[in-house]
């Protein structure tokens, strides 16, 4: 058994660290620019949107959790070839698992850097005008490949020492909403048609996206088969948290003033006051709470595209880095391809988009094969450590 092998049948993802694990996931760069994007589709109808975004992703956190609990253990690179392929043609699996597994790499790596051309720009935007962006984008990446390149162990404590710090911003939009918060912002309903909130759902797939990155984890966890509440749990917060936000942005400022916001979810905070200016300037330290939710994001990405590569190879752990390394020039060329930020939006919708098509899809199709050729594998729970 390789390096690699050993890594994956460790567990030591714990339930807890499984709930933390998707909320870092899915809470990121999507959230600072979601309730212009939705406000812009479907106005104050925007609100029935975030329930149908949250159903939709937990069925599909449901079907990839049901697929990565019949594989306990196991990698998807590694049952994907089982589902499709036969035991006296091995290869033919291996072939039509190729394009799946491809895409979700691609997918991955896209989304990693798109997150922190988005960061960039936010950061250029708001912080950092003479800083070239580039340089930003760089560091970040640069950054993101030392941490990504670390077992899943240290990812998952990396994700759940820093998850209540992505609950703050949360909090103070709630602040934000009962003092600035206008009742008659938030209305009138139902004056969109079917086809606005639908584009409206499309448009919140980037922010709920990140689900996806169980695929990769599930193998690591010490409870496979408990997973669910994990993720079923992680699936409800970040959906309530994204609710709240678009909510408190939508009664602070009004339909047509968010719309004309590119970062309305960084403007909230600006427009709040603490009684006694107790704290001033908490967009600042706002700020560096967004970027440690936007790192987690990076990471997470990152470190499946590097698993998912180490595993598809059988290369031993010690390649972890270098796969890092070589990925950060592709990561920065993609991120600063975008010629501006209306195309690196564009970009987000549609990536947005895949992701939620490959992980609702992709892993229905494959529970559907597996269940019906009554194919199952690995390994089942083991004790904590």
């Amino acid at each position: 058994m390789n390096a690699s092998s050993k890594q994956m049948t460790q567990k030591t993802v714990s339930t807890y660290q499984a709930f933390a694990l998707i909320v870092s996931a899915m809470v990121g760069i999507g959230v600072l620019s979601m309730p212009q994007g939705v406000a812009k589709d479907a106005g104050p109808d925007g609100v029935w949107i975030f329930p149908l975004a949250g159903l939709l992703v937990a069925f599909g956190t449901f079907l990839v959790t049901k697929l990565g609990q019949r594989f306990p253990g196991l990698h998807f690179v590694q049952y994907i070839p089982r589902i499709l392929g036969s035991k006296r043609s091995p290869w033919l699996g291996k072939i039509m698992a190729a394009p799946l597994i491809i895409i979700g790499v691609l997918l991955w790596l896209v989304t990693s850097a798109l997150v922190s051309r988005l960061f960039g720009e936010g950061l250029v935007t708001v912080t950092l005008q003479r800083t070239p962006i580039q340089f930003i984008i760089f560091t970040l990446i640069a950054v993101g490949a030392v941490v990504s390149a670390q077992r899943t162990e240290v990812i998952a404590r990396f994700n759940e020492f820093l998850l209540p710090f992505l609950f703050i911003p949360f909090v103070l939009n709630l602040f934000t909403w009962l003092q600035r918060g206008e009742l008659e912002n938030l209305f009138p309903l139902f004056q969109v048609e079917p086809k606005q909130i639908l584009r409206g759902l499309l448009t919140s797939f980037f922010s709920f996206a990140g689900f996806e990155f169980v695929l990769n984890y599930m193998p690591d966890y010490q409870r496979p088969q408990k997973a669910m509440i994990g993720h079923m749990t992680g699936i409800a917060v970040v959906t309530v948290l994204y609710w709240t936000t678009f909510m408190a942005s939508l009664a602070a400022f009004g339909q047509f003033e968010l719309v004309r916001m590119i970062w309305p979810t960084y403007e909230l905070v600006k427009i709040l006051s603490i009684p006694g200016n107790i704290l001033e300037r908490l967009e600042s330290a706002i700020l560096t709470v967004w970027m440690i939710a936007v790192f987690t994001t990076l990471i997470i990405g990152f470190n499946t595209v590097i698993n998912t590569i180490m595993v598809a190879f059988r290369w031993p752990d010690r390649y972890r880095k270098w796969i890092a390394l070589g990925c950060v020039p592709l990561l920065y060329v993609i991120a600063v391809w975008p010629p501006d930020l209306k195309t690196a939006f564009l970009v987000r919708d549609w990536i947005g988009i895949g992701l939620v098509s490959y992980a609702v899809f992709g892993s229905a199709l494959l529970l559907l094969i597996a269940v019906i050729r009554k194919i199952k594998g690995g390994t089942g729970d083991v004790a904590s450590s």
